[in-house]
């Protein structure tokens, strides 16, 4: 029985994802994703910016994710409490 784990991060100048399939215990990458942000982007707030991330890799790897159950993780305590 897998899961699917997506990983999102972002910083001032970029965001990036990391889907994972978890089995037997362990977690083997299918894919990474990332982009430059925008300039006007830049100007986020670090919270936006950590949701901007989570949105964009989900709309980015929806071919992956579509009709399955996945587990996000995420250092920003903003979406993990959201």
């Amino acid at each position: 029985n897998s899961q699917i784990e997506l990983q999102t991060d972002a910083s001032a100048k970029g965001i990036g994802a990391v889907l994972l399939l978890k089995a037997d215990g362990k977690s083997r990458p299918i894919t990474f994703v990332s982009r430059k942000l925008s300039p006007s982007e830049e100007k986020y707030h670090a919270n936006e910016l950590e949701c901007l991330a989570l949105v964009w890799a989900l709309n980015k790897l929806r071919h992956f994710v579509y009709g399955r159950r996945v587990e996000v993780k995420t250092d920003s305590n903003a979406l993990w409490f959201a």
